[in-house]
């Protein structure tokens, strides 16, 4: 068979810095991280970023170089 799709688990400190600087510079900042992965997909790499909010649990997924893919408005899976 073949991998469409794999995900890891990491640390918001293993982000690299363009995502760690881009999520910083984010309007959920100051929200709490829940969890982080990277996901990779056809040969391309993006970063989930899961926060909690008053509004609930939000996903917030950058590229590589940090650049925004979903600002995490719709309700997390």
């Amino acid at each position: 068979g073949v991998i469409l799709a794999e995900e890891e688990q990491l640390r918001f400190e293993e982000l690299p810095a363009p995502v760690k600087e881009a999520h910083r510079l984010s309007r959920f900042s100051k929200a709490t991280v829940m969890g982080v992965e990277r996901l990779t997909r056809n040969g391309n790499t993006s970063y989930e970023v899961q926060v909690g909010t008053a509004r609930g649990l939000r996903e917030v997924v950058y590229d590589e170089r940090g650049a925004v893919l979903d600002a995490g408005d719709g309700p997390s899976r």
